[in-house]
């Protein structure tokens, strides 16, 4: 007998449920810069719809993850410059978020630019 547990947020930004949610690539851009494993990309995102978590996989880095929710942390990585919000936090403690660092999965550039760094513990 196999068992597993999955956990998710029910809801996402404005109350949408998540699938309802969709990335405007036609719309404005955000310059982001993903540091994992030592290596270092840049790439555009769309400012509304898209985590930097997706945003990261779409641009075939192997980042980290697992609930893509806010529960498990282990999306967990630091901002190095720029400003964001976090959709939902279901793990990080205050200390850590005032240190800069985000669960990629439930966060989002407000700005033009977001440097985000994996490999910083």
């Amino acid at each position: 007998r196999i068992k597993f547990e999955l956990f998710k947020t029910a809801l996402r930004r404005n109350g949408k449920a998540a699938a309802t949610i969709a990335a405007d690539d036609s719309g404005p851009k955000v310059e982001l810069t993903v540091t994992l494993d030592g290596t270092t990309r840049t790439m555009a995102m769309p400012r509304k719809g898209m985590s930097v978590l997706e945003a990261a996989l779409a641009s075939d880095m192997d980042a980290p993850w697992s609930c893509r929710a806010g529960v498990c942390s282990t999306c967990r990585a630091k901002v190095i410059e720029g400003e964001f919000e976090l959709e939902a936090n279901y793990a990080l403690e205050d200390y850590e978020i005032e240190q800069g660092y985000v669960l990629t999965c439930q966060c989002h550039p407000l700005g033009d630019r977001l440097v985000v760094d994996y490999d910083q513990h």
